[in-house]
C-alpha cells in the first residue's frame, strides 16, 4: 500500500488534476455571478436614483466580477510573460547541464499550461455568459 501512495505522489497526473479543480474552484463564483446578473430582472438601471456616483463605471455585481476577471486576465498574462523571459535566461544560462536543462523546461511546460489554464477558463466563462443570457 505504502508503495502505491508514493507512486501517485511521484506520478503527473496529481498536479494538473489538484490545479484544474482549484482553478474550477476559484472561477466557479464568476460564473454564478454571470448567472445571478442575468438572472435578476428587477435591477435599476445604471446611473439613475442620484446617491454617490459610481467610480468603477459597474452597474451590477456580474460587471463587477468581469471588470476583476479582465484585470486578473491582464496581470497573469503578464506574470506570464515575466516566466517566459525567465525560463529562456534558464535554458541560456543551462550551458548544457542536464539538471538545469531540465529546470528551464519544466519552467517552460508550466508557464504555458498556467497560461492555457487561464485562457481556458475565460474562454467557458464568457460560453456560459452567452449561454445564459441567449436563455433569456
Amino acid at each position: 500500500m505504502n508503495k502505491f501512495i508514493h507512486k501517485i505522489k511521484k506520478s503527473f497526473l496529481p498536479k494538473p488534476l489538484f490545479w484544474s479543480i482549484i482553478s474550477l474552484g476559484l472561477l466557479m463564483p464568476f460564473w454564478l455571478a454571470n448567472a445571478l446578473d442575468d438572472a435578476l430582472p428587477n435591477e435599476p438601471p445604471c446611473g439613475e436614483g442620484g446617491g454617490i456616483p459610481n467610480p468603477l463605471q459597474v452597474c451590477s455585481i456580474a460587471g463587477l466580477v468581469e471588470a476583476v476577471a479582465n484585470v486578473v486576465m491582464k496581470i497573469g498574462f503578464m506574470v506570464a510573460v515575466v516566466f517566459i523571459i525567465y525560463s529562456g535566461f534558464l535554458y541560456v544560462s543551462a550551458r548544457g547541464s542536464e539538471d538545469k536543462l531540465k529546470k528551464a523546461h519544466a519552467t517552460f511546460t508550466w508557464t504555458i499550461i498556467g497560461t492555457a489554464v487561464i485562457l481556458g477558463a475565460w474562454v467557458i466563462a464568457l460560453v456560459v455568459k452567452s449561454t445564459i443570457t441567449s436563455l433569456n
